[in-house]
C-alpha cells in the first residue's frame, strides 16, 4: 500500500536533510512532500493524500500546533504528525500530547535512526505494517 509523508519546517536544510537520510524505501514510504510552513502544508494536504507529518513546531506564517489544529477541526483525512523540534520543554509536549502527536523528536539529538524509528511505529501503529 502506497504511503506519503509531508516534511513541513521552515529551514530547507532541515527538509533537506530529513528527506536524504531517511532511507524511504525501507519503510515503504512513496511519496515524500515538503512545505516551509504550517499554511503551505494545509494546501499540500488539500491536493495529496498525506499518511504521517513530520513538523517544526515554531514557524512563520502559521506554526505546527496551528496547522494540525486546523487539520484536526477540518472534515478530511488526518495522518499521524511527528514533531521534531528544538523546544523539549514541557508544556510543548504536553500541547502535543494533547493533539494526539506519534512522537516528538528533539533535534539536537534526532538522528536518521530515531526518524525512521517514530515513523516505523506510525506505520505499525495503524496496521499497515512498513520495513520487514
Amino acid at each position: 500500500m502506497s504511503k506519503s509523508v509531508l516534511l513541513v519546517d521552515d529551514e530547507a536544510i532541515v527538509r533537506s536533510g530529513v528527506r536524504s537520510c531517511v532511507n524511504w524505501n525501507k519503510l515503504r514510504i512513496d511519496q515524500v512532500f515538503e512545505s516551509s510552513n504550517g499554511a503551505e502544508a494545509l494546501e499540500v494536504m488539500k491536493k495529496q493524500d498525506i499518511d504521517i507529518v513530520i513538523t517544526d513546531l515554531n514557524m512563520s506564517v502559521m506554526d505546527g500546533f496551528s496547522m494540525m489544529k486546523a487539520v484536526l477541526s477540518g472534515t478530511g483525512h488526518v495522518p499521524k504528525f511527528i514533531i521534531m523540534s528544538c523546544y523539549n520543554d514541557y508544556e510543548n509536549m504536553r500541547r502535543a500530547i494533547q493533539y494526539g502527536v506519534s512522537d516528538f523528536l528533539f533535534k539536537p539529538k534526532m538522528f536518521p535512526e530515531d526518524i525512521e524509528k517514530a515513523i516505523q511505529n506510525v506505520l505499525e501503529s495503524d496496521g499497515t505494517g512498513g520495513s520487514d
